[in-house]
């Protein structure tokens, strides 16, 4: 808590106020679908649309939140995954 009340301390108008807690609720989203993304998993016999849509969730997630995930990074990901799934 105490690094919010640092973080809109120095905020002198309600505008900059609202800026600073939406910049640090963004940052915290980006952060925890990065995470998601990282170590996403799937159970074991999970159908393969089904895990492909998650993936899918999320990178979306991501995209809306102007995150670029390269084309290769998100193949490598994808491969290294997807090792539970069935068709």
């Amino acid at each position: 808590m105490t690094h919010v009340l640092r973080e809109v301390l120095e905020k002198t108008t309600t505008a900059h106020l609202w800026h600073a807690l939406c910049m640090m609720k963004s940052l915290a989203n980006k952060i925890r679908l990065k995470e998601r993304l990282y170590t996403f998993s799937t159970v074991e016999g999970t159908l393969i649309q089904n895990y492909l849509g998650d993936f899918n969730s999320v990178l979306i997630d991501l995209y809306d939140m102007d995150v670029k995930i390269e084309d290769e990074d998100r193949t490598i990901l994808l491969y290294a995954f997807q090792g539970n799934c069935t068709i």
